[in-house]
């Protein structure tokens, strides 16, 4: 803990242990307050508790750690406090974030940030399976472009690229929860709908398709 914070021992003996000690961070990066402190919530219900906060270490730098908060109560109940133990988890979060960046590049087109092709596929089987389960309706609007090569033989290919960014966007903007839009390949479109019927979604697709217009 003392190459975790910078703090000495001899600096924190018999003081109360307190979040603002350490500037305490859960998850989301917001300050735990020091009456929402989870060492005196784990001595009071004697409930353990295991989280993934951060602390401030030396110089302001933050580091990333698991606590696990451990009560102390005697077989009668007496209850003397708690055992605090800080594992830094720095390495394990960063190679968590290095993951998730590659999954989203392995699974994102790169233009419009729409799901791609191979993400689509994926996810459509296991979409109508879960449909299929629940004896509800699902629909697929395919949507392409008229004339895309001609906005880019005129104006060339950057104006084609934010006509595809727009029109990725509309399609998104236009979906409803549980809804999935996918890049298909070139200025082919896909939107998968959930709990939709083929009239409904066709009134859907009209309606992005005026709003392209």
């Amino acid at each position: 803990v003392e190459k975790l914070t910078g703090l000495t021992a001899a600096g924190v003996e018999h003081k109360t242990w307190l979040p603002s000690l350490v500037n305490l961070r859960d998850e989301k990066d917001m300050t735990v307050k020091d009456d929402a402190c989870p060492v005196a919530e784990v001595i009071q219900t004697g409930i353990q508790n295991f989280q993934r906060v951060s602390v401030a270490g030396r110089g302001g730098t933050r580091t990333s750690v698991a606590m696990r908060i451990v009560p102390v109560v005697e077989n009668d109940g007496t209850k003397h406090g708690a055992t605090i133990v800080l594992h830094d988890i720095t390495s394990e979060q960063d190679l968590q974030e290095r993951v998730q960046d590659l999954h989203r590049k392995a699974t994102r087109d790169p233009l419009t940030k729409v799901p791609n092709r191979a993400e689509f596929d994926q996810t459509h089987r296991d979409f109508v399976a879960d449909h299929m389960a629940r004896n509800q309706p699902c629909s697929l609007i395919v949507c392409d472009i008229d004339r895309f090569k001609k906005v880019n033989d005129t104006y060339g290919h950057q104006v084609g690229d934010v006509v595809l960014i727009s029109f990725a966007a509309l399609l998104q903007r236009c979906c409803r929860r549980g809804d999935l839009v996918a890049r298909y390949g070139g200025e082919e479109f896909v939107m998968v709908c959930a709990d939709c019927d083929n009239a409904t979604a066709a009134a859907r697709a009209e309606k992005i398709r005026i709003e392209l217009a």
